[in-house]
């Protein structure tokens, strides 16, 4: 299993995670580096890393990220001209999620802070 962490604290975080538990810093996986990274706004809506890997890319994050709160996914500037990421475009069916319950039928979703403590607490190591 692969451990990220956020390049301005340090602190582990989840692959689910869009902000640090610690530092509050937005997150988002960066899929042309296979990485989850730490955001820095730039201009225009659009994002940086400041992982070494990342140096002079620009992201934007996913339509599924910005108004379903349902997609960690930051999309690469090289495909500006799509509006979702590549997960969210292979995903068939996304429920209406202005509908109250309906978050809960995506196939996965983002853990809030209790979902993670509990998921830790539970797990046999």
């Amino acid at each position: 299993m692969k451990i990220f962490h956020c390049n301005h604290c340090e602190q582990p975080v989840f692959f689910e995670n869009t902000t640090c538990v610690a530092c509050q810093q937005a997150l988002a996986y960066l899929p042309d580096l296979s990485e989850v990274g730490s955001l820095d706004a730039s201009d225009g809506g659009r994002f940086t890393s400041p992982l070494p890997s990342a140096t002079d890319r620009f992201y934007r994050l996913c339509r599924n990220y910005t108004e379903g709160g349902c997609c960690n996914w930051a999309i690469a500037e090289d495909e500006s001209q799509f509006e979702f990421c590549r997960a969210c475009r292979l995903t068939r069916i996304i429920p209406d999620l202005t509908v109250d319950g309906n978050r809960r039928r995506l196939p996965v979703r983002p853990l809030d802070r209790d979902d993670r403590e509990a998921s830790l607490c539970s797990r046999d190591y």
